[in-house]
């Protein structure tokens, strides 16, 4: 296969993605990158209100590789040294009974709000009124949920892996963490929850990073590659 395509102009979403073709072999110059963008008329793009009690939220499947129980154990540390926090948890998947039980184990069901799927409205809704959205996945192509996030006014936090890290402008849409690792990753949560200068200033930023990201522009990388 390698062999074959050697020759072929390709278009891919990521860095990242680009990056796996190179240890192959691909000639870069072959490569251009033409991102994954979104409907901005959907989204509030500004910073809007916020809930009154701090709001950690996961959005997206929940799957075992997407890793959300690493996110259940990294609240549980951060339910013990803040108040008033609450995890949302927006999405379905065949791992949600594991979750549900995982969360009676470290004693944070209390804290934990299942939405299950949500129309694209509600989403919205919940991901604006959120403090810090949060992406657990081991690997992505991209990380479009992390813009839709931004868009809302909120930043992330993310795991730093192929694809996540490409959608994360870090220290200015959200912060990047180690994957698996626990403790860092509530020590991001608690360093953004606890210093509201740093969550204000990741909030506006994380608007400026989506506005960054059009499909008339990836549209326009396009038809110029196809010309080409």
């Amino acid at each position: 296969v390698n062999f074959i395509y050697q020759a072929t102009r390709f278009a891919v979403v990521s860095d990242s993605t680009l990056d796996e073709f190179i240890e192959r072999g691909f000639d870069r110059n072959k490569f251009t990158i033409v991102q994954n963008a979104f409907d901005k008329q959907n989204f509030p793009m500004a910073v809007g209100e916020k809930n009154p009690y701090r709001t950690i939220t996961y959005f997206g499947r929940l799957k075992k590789y997407k890793s959300v129980d690493h996110l259940f154990r990294a609240f549980a540390i951060v339910k013990k040294n803040i108040d008033n926090v609450k995890l949302e948890i927006i999405g379905r998947g065949d791992f949600r009974p594991y979750l549900e039980n995982l969360s009676d184990e470290l004693s944070i069901s209390d804290s934990v709000i299942f939405h299950g799927f949500v129309d694209d409205t509600k989403k919205v809704e919940l991901l604006s009124k959120s403090h810090i959205v949060v992406n657990t996945s081991m690997k992505e192509g991209w990380g479009i949920t992390n813009i839709e996030a931004n868009a809302c006014g909120t930043p992330v936090v993310s795991a730093n892996v192929p694809g996540l890290k490409d959608s994360v402008n870090n220290g200015v849409s959200g912060l990047l963490y180690e994957y698996g690792n626990i403790n860092q990753l509530a020590d991001r949560l608690i360093q953004i929850l606890e210093d509201d200068n740093l969550r204000n200033q990741l909030s506006f930023g994380a608007v400026e990073w989506a506005d960054n990201f059009s499909w008339e522009e990836s549209a326009r990388r396009m038809i110029n590659l196809m010309n080409e």
